[in-house]
C-alpha cells in the first residue's frame, strides 16, 4: 500500500519532465527542419540562376553561329563596345568593352531591354524608331548620351547596322559603340570660347559707336563751355566729366573684348636718375 501510493505520488513529476523532453526534441526538429528548408530553397535558387547564366550564355553562342568561341576572341579584341540585340531590343550578345561603357554585366543586360537602363523614359520612342529602320535595312552612325549603373553620364558615337543570321534574314541590330566622352567635352569648351569671342565682337562694335557719339558730344560741350556765360559754364563741366567717364568705361569694355591694346603709362625717369645720384 505505501509503495502504491510513493509510486502514485512520484507520476505526475515523471510525466512532466517525459513532456519536456519531447517537447524540446520537437523543437529541436523544428529549428533543424527550417535550416534544412532555407538551404534547400537556396540551393533552388542558386540553381535557377546558374540556369538562367547557362542559357544565356548559350544563348550568346547561338547568336555568334559556327565558330562561336572564336568570334566571341574576336569581340573581346574590340576597342568598341559591341553590343547585338534582337528586333525588340532585347539583347542577345554584349562584350567585355561594352560592360565597361555601361557599368552592367552581360549577366544583368542579356535577355533584357537595354534601352529601358541606358536612356531616359522620353528617348525611347526614338531609338525604337531607329530599330524599325534598321529591320528594313537602313546602317547609320549617330551620337547618344546614356545613363550608367553608377548614375554617371557618357556620350557614346554608336554605329548599327542590321544584324544577320546565316540565311541572311534580318533578325536584329549590331552596333559598335566608342566613348566620346572627353571630345565631346572638348566641343562643349569649345563652343564656350566661340561664344564669348562673339560676346567680345558684340560688345566692341557697341563700345565703337558709343565712343563716336561721345566724342562728338564731348566736342561740342567743350566748344559750347568756351564762350558759354558763367552761370552755366559749371553745368557745362559736369557734363564734360560725365562724358568723360563713360568714356573710360567704354575704354575698359574694349580691353575686356581684347580688340584694344592697354595704355601703359609714360614714366619721367629724371626724377629717379636724380636720386639714385646718377646726375652729373
Amino acid at each position: 500500500m505505501d509503495s502504491t501510493q510513493k509510486f502514485n505520488s512520484g507520476a505526475p513529476g515523471n510525466t512532466t519532465h517525459r513532456q519536456r523532453s519531447v517537447l524540446q526534441a520537437l523543437k529541436g526538429q523544428r529549428a533543424e527542419a527550417a535550416k534544412v528548408k532555407t538551404e534547400v530553397q537556396r540551393l533552388k535558387r542558386r540553381v535557377r540562376d546558374l540556369e538562367d547564366e547557362l542559357g544565356k550564355r548559350k544563348l550568346q553562342m547561338e547568336v555568334l553561329g559556327e565558330g562561336g568561341e572564336h568570334l566571341h576572341a574576336i569581340a573581346e579584341s574590340l576597342e568598341e563596345g559591341l553590343l547585338i540585340t534582337d528586333v525588340n531590343d532585347v539583347v542577345l550578345y554584349m562584350n567585355t568593352r561594352m560592360e565597361e561603357l555601361t557599368g552592367y554585366s552581360a549577366h544583368e543586360l542579356v535577355g533584357q531591354k537595354a534601352f529601358r537602363l541606358l536612356l531616359p523614359r522620353d528617348q525611347w520612342k526614338t531609338l525604337l524608331e531607329r530599330n524599325k529602320q534598321r529591320v528594313e535595312g537602313m546602317v547609320e552612325r549617330y551620337e547618344i548620351e546614356i545613363k550608367r549603373k553608377d548614375g554617371n553620364f557618357i556620350w557614346l558615337e554608336i554605329s548599327a547596322a542590321p544584324y544577320r543570321n546565316i540565311d541572311g534574314e534580318i533578325v536584329g541590330t549590331l552596333g559598335a559603340h566608342t566613348d566620346i566622352t572627353a571630345r565631346k567635352q572638348l566641343e562643349e569648351q569649345l563652343f564656350q570660347a566661340q561664344k564669348m569671342e562673339s560676346i567680345g565682337q558684340l560688345t566692341t562694335g557697341i563700345a565703337h559707336n558709343f565712343n563716336n557719339i561721345l566724342m562728338g558730344s564731348m566736342g561740342n560741350l567743350e566748344l559750347a563751355l568756351m564762350d558759354a556765360p558763367e552761370v552755366i559754364k559749371g553745368y557745362l563741366q559736369e557734363a564734360i566729366d560725365a562724358n568723360q567717364e563713360a568714356a573710360d568705361l567704354i575704354k575698359e569694355l574694349m580691353i575686356f573684348s581684347r580688340r584694344t591694346d592697354v595704355e601703359k603709362p609714360l614714366i619721367d625717369l629724371a626724377p629717379i636718375i636724380k636720386e639714385r645720384g646718377f646726375n652729373s
